[in-house]
């Protein structure tokens, strides 16, 4: 009567001889869930009948929790897994990239939506453009026709909102003077180039705008008429909802005088609404 072993090895010849296979050489995977069972209970029969070769405990534990062989996997099932896995990540990171860098001409219509409810270029150009066209049908344009030319200067404008835009109301007055150049019913005298005393001008702003100033500032530079101007806001918010409604005031004045020949407001609206 054979001998029975719980702690060694199964050899290959027993393997052989008792018509078992190892699961090393069940494949990949290994056997699957009813074989385990059906192996097992054959087992522990032949066990009860005494035919059972050498098995150790090690390899029924094997058949009983179905362990995956440790034979290598073949070269290339690991190496299409390491390719679909760096395809992957490729694909993931192209899909989880940040924000990226793109021109006005590469993506039309870039410049027409609003990104924030700050005033931005779009916004001051359009309200300047409509204060322009009142004003070039207005009755000071007909007088400066009349006076053959006069030289008209345009003043820096007042910024009375919360927002950063110095900058873009600097660059609003060479558009403003453009447009003035343009029409050719006057000469255009630019502070661009006196920087003192357009710094003069904005401390005026700071103290509270002084009208005795207009005939000394226009004396100085041979001017006879100004246009100034000021954007500012009201803003509303209920929630996590916004409304800023911003205005561009635009005045002409006569520097003898500081009569006011002109003036006109154009808005403009930014929200923050929920869909």
């Amino acid at each position: 009567m054979p001998e029975h072993h719980t702690g060694t090895a199964l050899s290959l010849e027993a393997s052989a001889s008792s018509g078992l296979k190892s699961p090393q050489l069940r494949g990949f995977g290994g056997p699957s869930a009813p074989q385990r069972r059906l192996e097992v209970a054959r087992l522990r029969l032949r066990h009860r009948n005494g035919t059972l070769h050498p098995l150790s405990l090690a390899n029924l534990r094997r058949f009983q929790t179905g362990r995956r062989s440790s034979q290598p996997r073949h070269p290339s099932a690991r190496g299409l897994r390491w390719a679909v896995l760096a395809l992957l990540g490729l694909s993931l990171t192209a899909c989880s990239s940040g924000p990226r860098a793109v021109r006005g001409s590469d993506e039309p219509g870039l410049d027409h939506h609003a990104m924030s409810t700050g005033l931005d270029k779009r916004d001051l150009q359009q309200m300047m453009q409509e204060n322009m066209k009142t004003m070039r049908n207005s009755a000071v344009v007909q007088r400066w026709m009349q006076e053959d030319r006069p030289a008209v200067s345009v003043l820096p404008l007042q910024n009375e909102t919360s927002e950063h835009i110095d900058s873009a109301l600097n660059a609003l007055i060479s558009d403003i003077e453009t447009e003035l150049i343009n029409w050719g019913a006057v000469k255009v005298i630019s502070l661009q180039n006196q920087q003192s005393m357009m710094e003069e001008i904005r401390r005026q702003y700071g103290d509270g705008f002084d009208q005795t100033q207009i005939a000394h500032w226009g004396k100085q530079i041979g001017a006879r008429y100004f246009i100034t101007g000021k954007v500012y806001t009201t803003d509303e918010r209920v929630e996590d909802q916004r409304r800023v409604q911003y205005y561009l005031f635009i005045q002409v004045l006569n520097v003898e005088t500081g009569e006011i020949l002109f003036q006109n407001k154009t808005e403009t609206t930014k929200a923050m609404i929920r869909d």
